[in-house]
């Protein structure tokens, strides 16, 4: 030590030794709740989980990663184990990484623990991949590597941020949701550019679909049950395709499957196609003319009925369309003449200002709203006030709000959902 001028003497000498030797064993992990044999608790259910050393010493802590997300630290007992809750929001397969860490801070290798959780019990809500009770909203990139982006959904309509879902092979996709496998978790039905349709099972965590996981949805080819005469060739033709749930057997006593169809604009037609176990039947003719220059979108549940928003291009206006089934139980299907049509007031949203629009209940009020791109970049989203005590019906819009952060350019979507 010196103060400048004169210098102490040396101190006692200071022995240290550096340890760089990681754990030589990999930890244990246990876990009743999610075995690695068997499925799990429920998704996005708390869950007991276990860490042990192996014999390794000196364990202080572990650090963990489930499903590639953000690694977590916790602390070890003095035995250096530790037992916590973790929660996988994850349908299906997840996988937990773990590493032990010792007083010097090194790192073992990791343990690779892999378990499964079970589908919930109650349905998230069309449109919601991320099960957070909030829909949110799938666009298709018109731009190279045509990636497929999920917006996620808020209450207020603004957008709390972004993930690619699908990061290429996407270009000119037409996108729609549903729960195609019955597992309570909301599928993407795409239709890609070589003509052919799929779903894509959801996880409920808004992760990126699995192409090895995808189901193909088979065109109608039964050669003892020719198409129709007038009917589409084949997926390639359809200029629009949804899915607003089970329509040919709606959830009536006797009738229900809980399979949701297909609705294809063809041409200036409107058609609907049966799916049960992934393959689609012959489609019916809903209406034979009128759809060249109308959008189709969601329009939720209308006294437990699935209906559709049909839009004029060109003035703007945008129809709720509410089927229903009678007493014969006899289905009158959302789009046709039959159906209750209701003009929703208060706005109009032509596509040469609004080129795309993507119908949910985005507030969670019960009632169908709109998330819509502009021409110039910008997004907006409408909510809707729908009052079906009355006679007629009547739907009016609210004033529409913006729904995406500055920035994030609307003009390069090809197609929202």
């Amino acid at each position: 030590m010196s103060d400048g001028t004169d210098t102490s003497a040396w101190s006692p000498t200071c022995h240290f030794i550096m340890d760089t030797s990681a754990p030589q064993t990999t930890p244990t992990v246990i876990s009743t709740d999610y075995p690695e044999s068997g499925a799990g608790l429920v998704r996005g259910t708390p869950g007991t989980f276990s860490f042990g050393p192996n014999s390794a010493t000196g364990i202080k802590s572990y650090k963990y990663s489930l499903n590639g997300g953000a690694p977590q630290m916790v602390a070890a007992d003095s035995s250096g184990n530790w037992t916590g809750l973790i929660t996988p929001p994850r349908l299906g397969p997840n996988q937990l990484d773990v590493k032990s860490v010792d007083n010097a801070g090194n790192m073992s290798s990791s343990t690779v623990y892999s378990f499964s959780t079970a589908g919930a019990t109650v349905p998230d809500k069309p449109g919601d991949f991320n099960a957070d009770g909030i829909p949110d909203v799938i666009a298709v990139s018109a731009t190279s590597p045509n990636a497929l982006t999920l917006y996620i959904g808020s209450k207020t309509g603004l957008f709390a941020g972004q993930q690619t879902v699908g990061p290429s092979g996407w270009l000119n996709a037409l996108t729609s949701h549903e729960d195609f496998n019955g597992d309570n978790a909301q599928d993407l039905l795409a239709r890609l550019s070589d003509g052919n349709l799929w779903y894509y099972p959801g996880t409920a965590d808004g992760s990126t679909f699995d192409t090895n996981q995808r189901i193909q949805i088979g065109y109608p080819n039964d050669p003892n049950n020719p198409l129709p005469a007038d009917a589409p060739a084949s997926w390639s033709t359809a200029s629009q395709l949804l899915s607003i749930g089970d329509l040919t057997q709606p959830n009536t006593p006797g009738l229900a499957d809980g399979q949701p169809d297909v609705l294809a604009v063809v041409g200036d037609k409107l058609w609907l196609y049966p799916i049960t176990n992934g393959q689609a039947s012959n489609p019916e003719l809903i209406s034979s003319q009128g759809w060249t220059n109308k959008t189709i979108t969601p329009g939720g549940l209308q006294n437990g009925t699935p209906s559709l928003l049909v839009r004029d291009n060109m003035s703007g206006t945008i129809v709720l369309s509410v089927g229903a089934v009678d007493a014969a139980l006899q289905i009158t299907y959302p789009g046709s003449a039959n159906a209750t049509n209701v003009t929703v007031t208060n706005g109009t949203f032509p596509a040469a200002t609004y080129p795309l629009i993507a119908g949910a209940d985005v507030n969670v009020d019960g009632q169908p709203d709109l998330h819509l791109t502009k021409s110039d970049g910008t997004n907006q989203y409408v909510s809707s006030k729908v009052t079906t005590t009355t006679t007629p019906w009547t739907a009016t819009w609210s004033a529409s709000t913006p729904s995406g952060p500055s920035g994030w350019n609307w003009n390069n979507i090809f197609n929202i959902s």
